[in-house]
């Protein structure tokens, strides 16, 4: 038996060319998927079946049982902003004006705000409906003193110390010289968007600071870029490009150890920016975001596998698939080496029956495009295949040199 095993592993190698397997690590270390702002009764249907949480906002005075319940009943728990609980933003008008722990003479002290706010609705505050606080997101960015930060989840933990925190800071401000990583909060999230995640240097420095910054013990919490305005195009050139946005952040967040929840942002439209949420992006995107978080829970972790076939003056061709996700296509970036450029990109969503035959999941997986006519210069290039936006190659690549066109 095994020698027919091996037998049939050398023969599909032959036939599919070079694999290439890329992996950090082979546990998946997030534990959680789900959309900021999924809330009504048709948008938890939409996406029960790949998430397991939905991010919704609290406010001091209004009951969320219903909305908790309604979430639970879809098999799902809530992950609950607690920003306008405990915190009072100086002018309503700018949600990054000045914030404060709601204390001062004129208000409700934030701990009696908490206290009402969990009696009304302590029918489910409990891990069954819970799976997080969110107790301030950017709060850097709102003018929060670390200090006040850690008070208000020292209240939170006191009254629920089962239920993990969260604060999540956006990339920005890591780097400020006064920055520092509340020392009682379970997570610390991190969100950056219109950008590669794997290929920003700024962006992957912030993360460094901040995993400097907090505790080990400290789980990171990652959104992912789930919106789309005019910024985008810098990284995506149509909404429907989003899918391969998507999967770059999923591999950034699951090739960190550290990493426990990836939240995509935003579920809702946009109108105010001219932009849109997921629920109006592409089905191509829905579906990559449905592959991923169903990858995510059930533990599977991304791992590629190419093979950079075919190259002549006229086309490039060959496969490349993610195992975690073997029925949804992965992008791939036509690259030369001596111009230091991304020539293109692609999706490798091409049917090939030999990649079927040989278990590469649903067999569209192959890619093929045209030649770059700009390269048909009579001079020679060095052309590789990279996993879109990982800056990961197939192989060292192939030299090619096209007579000038006429």
């Amino acid at each position: 038996m095994k020698t027919k095993l091996a037998a049939i592993l050398v023969i599909t190698v032959i036939l599919l060319g070079p694999v290439q397997i890329r992996s950090q690590q082979s546990q998946q270390p997030l534990k959680h998927f789900g959309y900021i702002g999924a809330t009504t009764d048709s948008d938890l249907n939409r996406v029960r079946s790949y998430t397991d949480f939905t991010y919704v906002a609290g406010d001091y005075e209004h009951s969320i049982v219903d909305l908790a319940t309604r979430v639970r009943n879809n098999g799902m728990r809530t992950v609950i902003d607690l920003g306008r609980v405990l915190w009072c933003p100086e002018d309503e008008r700018n949600p990054f004006g000045q914030w404060h722990l709601c204390f001062y003479v004129s208000e409700v002290n934030y701990w009696n705000r908490w206290n009402n706010w969990v009696a009304m609705n302590g029918s489910v505050l409990n891990s069954n409906y819970v799976l997080a606080f969110s107790v301030i997101t950017e709060p850097t960015l709102r003018g929060i003193s670390t200090a006040d930060v850690e008070r208000a989840v020292a209240l939170v933990k006191q009254t629920f110390p089962q239920i993990p925190t969260l604060v999540e800071e956006a990339a920005e401000s890591v780097s400020t010289p006064d920055f520092a990583a509340p020392s009682n909060a379970d997570w610390i999230g991190i969100s950056d968007y219109c950008i590669h995640p794997n290929l920003n240097d700024t962006f992957k420095e912030r993360v460094r600071l901040l995993k400097q910054k907090k505790y080990a013990w400290q789980r990171m919490a990652y959104s992912l870029d789930a919106f789309y305005v005019s910024a985008h195009q810098a990284v995506a050139r149509t909404p429907a490009d989003m899918d391969t946005i998507a999967q770059e952040w999923y591999t950034f967040a699951s090739a960190d150890p550290e990493a426990i929840l990836l939240a995509p942002f935003l579920w809702d439209d946009l109108p105010s920016e001219g932009g849109i949420g997921s629920k109006s992006f592409p089905q191509n995107v829905l579906d990559k975001h449905a592959a991923i978080g169903t990858a995510i829970l059930a533990g599977r972790f991304p791992t590629y596998q190419g093979s950079f076939e075919h190259i002549d003056c006229q086309s490039v061709s060959g496969w490349a698939w993610d195992t975690s996700q073997p029925n949804t296509p992965v992008s791939v970036d036509l690259y030369s080496y001596d111009r230091v450029q991304t020539l293109g990109t692609f999706r490798a969503n091409q049917f090939r029956q030999d990649l079927l035959n040989s278990g590469i999941g649903n067999g569209q997986h192959g890619f093929s495009f045209a030649f770059p006519a700009s390269l048909r210069d009579g001079r020679s290039h060095w052309i590789q295949i990279h996993y879109s936006g990982l800056g990961r190659e197939f192989d060292i690549g192939r030299p090619i040199t096209c007579a000038a066109s006429p």
